[in-house]
This record gives C-alpha cells, structure tokens and sequence, in this order.
C-alpha cells in the first residue's frame, strides 16, 4: 500500500548482499540480541520463549510499534489469569 517504515529498512537489494544485511545491520544485530533473551511481560517468564521467540515480530511491531515486545495474545491471557501457571519459569531457575 506504499506505506514505508524506516526503522524497518535495514539494506537496498540493489546494493546490497542479504548475508551483508543480516550480519551486520544495526537493526538486525539489536533485534537478534534482544529477541529472546530480553523479551519482557508473560514472555520473559515463559518456558517456550526460546522456541516461540515473543511470536510473530511483525505483528507485535504492528500491535505495539517496537519487535522485541511480548506476543499480544499471551499477554492478554496473563492479564486475564488464563495463562497457564506450569508454562512459566520457576523464580530464581535456569532455562529449562
């Protein structure tokens, strides 16, 4: 729909190589460091966030503005008391 974000460009096609956009755009870096081990809310807690990885980051970017936020979905069942308690880390535990 022609809608540019320009936090979301992170390299030119034209000019640039994938493997060069991935290894070393700031962006993608950040975000590769930040996602999982810095996810906040339900997701810092969970034991699948390593695999689950704060669901998609797109629509958490379209939900909330910024990719290394909490899924939307999980967050409202914890807001709720519907998420389940045996899906969340113990305090004080290693990554299971």
């Amino acid at each position: 729909i022609g809608v540019t974000i320009p936090e979301l460009i992170y390299g030119r096609i034209q000019e640039d190589s994938v493997r060069e956009v991935w290894c070393h755009c700031p962006g993608l870096v950040r975000l590769r460091e930040q996602v999982p081990a810095q996810l906040g809310g339900i997701c810092g807690q969970c034991l699948h966030r390593d695999l689950c990885l704060g669901s998609c980051v797109a629509n958490n970017f379209h939900k909330t503005g910024k990719l290394d936020v909490s899924c939307r979905f999980c967050e409202d069942a914890e807001d709720l008391g519907l998420f389940p308690k045996s899906r969340k880390r113990v305090q004080g535990a290693g990554v299971a």
